[in-house]
């Protein structure tokens, strides 16, 4: 029976054309794509430099020891996670300045 199924499927997801689909219209233009993935990256930035806070914050209570706090090294990384996640917030919503929602083009 199983046989009978696997040779009589109808697979109906692959008969249509692909060719309308990528032919597809949208309303984003290629700045404002790129806007909304530079804020996107800003916020994954912004998280990551959060639980950095947190976790130099939390890590010598957490091996209860105070040779586990931040290193002189180890501070570079709240500039440049905090730094970059501000920069590429600014740059993305430049890009989307223009974008009004429900606009019609």
């Amino acid at each position: 029976m199983s046989g009978w199924l696997i040779k009589n499927a109808n697979f109906e997801i692959f008969k249509y054309n692909t060719s309308k689909r990528s032919n597809m219209k949208h309303n984003l233009k290629r700045h404002e794509v790129i806007g909304l993935l530079m804020i996107f990256a800003a916020a994954t930035s912004f998280g990551i430099g959060l639980y950095i806070t947190f976790w130099a914050a939390i890590r010598p209570i957490f091996y209860n020891s105070v040779e586990y706090l931040l290193s002189s090294k180890e501070f570079i990384l709240f500039p440049v996670f905090y730094g970059s996640a501000g920069l590429l917030w600014v740059l993305g919503k430049i890009e989307l300045k223009g974008t009004i929602p429900g606009k019609k083009r």
